[in-house]
């Protein structure tokens, strides 16, 4: 198979990589000159978060053997992971020039130009078999429609490329999926997907994106549906929230408890769904459990009975369900089922200090949401910025 070969050691296979790496420096040892060790071990680096001595020993495999377009290409991938953009990309282009027909080298390059041209300071990117890299869409107001016209050609160029070396890509098809949504060529973006999936059908990333494109087209019986993959692996680490799950039965007289799963702006949009349920079963009983900096806020929703801070213990319930798995279990088709606005309700005493202060301003007065989450990894790229920026 093209692009970089995986370790099949029986200490990787049952997750003790840790042990296998030190057993792996010990081999090295005895062979210095051995760069399918070197190799192997660099991939084993990489995948215990260890980037810096996943590129040394990777450099060290290629000063032995530097005509190694697999390695160049891994070393692209560490490289990556670094966040060192212009380094990874010209060790994707060294590989390529080594080895034309790698189509892994073609799809890394893509990729890696996307974030290149999104920011200098990139979203992390996450080695794969093969040196494959994924991409998930994300939600931010940074998009591949705003970049200039030659560089989605080129990148669109790549991915073709890749995958007439190798058809049954499917992280490619999953990539060039992803741009081809970003450029609202949606119908072309969701045949991308279905054609990963036939080729690996628990493919969790690019079931993940189909079910994002099929909500931005409207399609939310089949978009909220599918927006389940993201409990899959390696998608999900934490919680799945299996316990007395809720999964769209009768609530009459029933407690169930909404569970805060993603962003504070999440949150405040799903808790919309709290209506419905109270519509449909007017004697239910909904708490939420939500981040701390919110949970005020939500105790204002009417419909909802009880707001609790994550990590200050969980109220009784019958069910629990993770707030943006609600519309799934609700079989929602409709914006209109969302629910109405307003639902939420900002405290009194507040508008009057805010008010107060507000009041002795002067001349125009326009409020700036400038920063996001400083969390969440896209945060400095596409959804925040300086405020000093924005004074003149």
């Amino acid at each position: 198979m093209i692009g970089r070969r995986r370790s099949n050691s029986a200490l990787r296979i049952r997750g003790k990589k840790a042990e296998a790496i030190d057993r792996y420096r010990v081999a090295i040892v005895l062979q210095p000159r051995n760069v399918d060790l070197l190799n192997t071990l660099g991939i084993l680096l990489e995948e215990t978060g260890k980037p810096a001595e996943a590129v040394e020993t990777y450099r060290q495999a290629l000063a032995i053997d530097p005509k190694s377009s697999e390695i160049q290409s891994n070393l692209g991938v560490a490289l990556i992971g670094q966040g060192l953009l212009g380094e990874g990309e010209a060790a994707y282009r060294e590989a390529i020039r080594l080895k034309p027909t790698s189509a892994a080298a073609h799809n890394n390059l893509a990729t890696c130009s996307a974030n290149a041209a999104t920011s200098p300071a990139p979203r992390t990117l996450s080695a794969r078999r093969f040196a494959s890299i994924p991409a998930i869409r994300r939600r931010t107001t940074t998009s591949a429609s705003s970049w200039p016209s030659r560089q989605v050609r080129r990148r669109i160029a790549s991915y073709r490329q890749s995958l007439d070396l190798r058809p049954d890509y499917p992280e490619a098809r999953n990539n060039l999926g992803i741009l081809l949504a970003d450029q609202h060529r949606t119908d072309e973006a969701l045949v991308e997907y279905a054609e990963a999936i036939r080729l690996r059908p628990d493919y969790a990333e690019a079931h993940l994106n189909r079910a994002l494109t099929y909500l931005v087209t409207g399609d939310f019986a089949r978009g909220w549906s599918e927006y389940e993959w993201r409990w899959q692996p390696p998608l999900w680490k934490g919680d799945a929230y299996v316990e007395r799950r809720w999964t769209g039965g009768p609530l009459d007289e029933k407690t169930i408890l909404f569970r805060a799963e993603q962003g504070l702006g999440d949150t405040i949009q799903f808790v919309r769904f709290a209506a419905a349920l109270k519509k449909r079963w007017p004697s239910c009983r909904i708490a939420i459990e939500c981040q701390e900096p919110i949970a005020e806020l939500l105790s204002t929703c009417p419909s909802v009975d009880r707001a609790v801070v994550r990590g200050s213990g969980l109220p009784d319930f019958d069910y629990q369900t993770p707030l943006l798995s609600i519309p799934a279990s609700l079989g929602s088709t409709s914006v209109e089922e969302f629910g109405g606005a307003p639902y939420l309700f900002p405290n009194p005493e507040k508008i009057a200090s805010w008010k107060r202060r507000v009041d002795t301003l002067d001349g125009l007065r326009v409020g700036l949401a400038w920063q996001g989450n400083p969390g969440y990894k896209g945060t400095r790229t596409a959804r925040s910025g300086s405020i000093g920026s924005s004074q003149s």
